[in-house]
Parts: structure tokens; C-alpha cells; sequence
């Protein structure tokens, strides 16, 4: 029976290293997407938002994003939250509340197979955010692949996101605080 067990760890481990560099293609590629765009009804009167971010960021950024969703939740703005984990979704475990995403949760070509990822793929938001980008993840993506009003990005190239607004907050709180602000000055279209 160990043996067996061990064969099957390797088998998948090795297929696991095999289509990484699928995935990693397929994610890279978003880039270049034309998403579904849906209507943006202005800053005002954003009711949906969807937030994406990398589940391994420093100390104190997860206590940031509960204010985040806090502060939004009082000003009456339904929060999808959603954070890429870059890990396999270990067996026997509960996530209750959080929302996070493996690489499970993708097939072997990149393409996302269920979990939190196909749930959020297939909500409509009128504002969508990544706070995190990079090639190796999902993040791009999922928010192409999402329909949104506004698409914003942290960082990045001239892409499918219609804002990129840097800042130099390093906590999400006050990226938000800013990021508000900024957004009120766009017109509804």
C-alpha cells in the first residue's frame, strides 16, 4: 500500500511538473485578452466589487484587506475577495470565510476548472482590482476572463486593465483610500 501511494505522490508530482509551464503560458497570455466589458456605473454607484491578491504577501497585508472590506461593506458595496495561494488545496482542510484559490482549481492547460476561481470568473462586478500581478500566477487571468465595468491594476503594462493607478501605500487600506478618490473622478459609461 505505501508503495503504491508513493507511485501515486510521483505520478502526480510529475504531471503536476509537467503542465506547469502550461498553466504559466496560458496566464501570460491573458495579457493579450479582450475581456468582456460591462457598463460602469461611476464610483458612486459601484455596488460590486471583486478583489484579487496574492494570499502570500508580507505581514499585516491580510489585516489591511479585512479593513478594506469592511470599509466597503459600510458604504453598502457587496466584496468578493479572492487570493492566489500558488499551493496545491491541501486535503481534509476547511476555508470557511476565505477565499482563496489553488492551482488545483486550474486544468493543465491553465484553463480554470472549479473552487473560488470558476465562482468568480463567472460573477459580473463593475469594479474588478488586482492588487498583485505576475507571470507565474492567475491573477490576469481570471480578471480578463471576469466581466467588469473597470478593470484596475496595481502595476503593470499597457494591457486589457482600463486604469492602472500606482501607489506608494503598501497597505491596501490606504491603496483604497486613494484609489476612491481617484475613481470618483471617472464618469459612468
Amino acid at each position: 500500500s505505501t508503495m503504491v501511494n508513493r507511485r501515486r505522490i510521483s505520478t502526480m508530482d510529475w504531471l503536476y511538473r509537467l503542465s506547469a509551464p502550461l498553466q504559466k503560458k496560458a496566464w501570460r497570455n491573458a495579457a493579450n485578452e479582450r475581456p468582456t466589458t460591462t457598463h460602469w456605473p461611476g464610483w458612486e454607484k459601484v455596488r460590486r466589487i471583486g478583489i484579487v491578491f496574492d494570499s502570500r504577501a508580507e505581514e499585516g497585508y491580510l489585516e489591511s484587506m479585512r479593513q478594506v472590506v469592511s470599509a466597503l461593506q459600510a458604504q453598502q458595496r457587496s466584496v468578493n475577495l479572492i487570493g492566489w495561494t500558488g499551493e496545491m488545496r491541501p486535503k481534509n482542510a476547511l476555508y470557511s470565510g476565505r477565499q482563496l484559490i489553488f492551482t488545483d482549481d486550474f486544468a493543465w492547460n491553465g484553463g480554470v476548472q472549479g473552487g473560488n476561481a470558476l465562482e468568480f470568473m463567472q460573477s459580473e462586478f463593475d469594479l474588478v482590482v488586482a492588487l498583485h500581478r505576475s507571470e507565474d500566477s492567475p491573477i490576469d487571468y481570471l480578471v480578463a476572463r471576469t466581466p467588469a465595468g473597470l478593470r484596475v491594476s496595481l502595476t503593470g503594462a499597457n494591457d486589457f486593465y482600463d486604469v492602472r493607478y500606482h501607489s506608494a501605500d503598501r497597505l491596501p487600506m490606504d491603496y483604497f483610500r486613494a484609489l476612491s478618490a481617484w475613481l470618483a473622478k471617472i464618469p459612468p459609461r
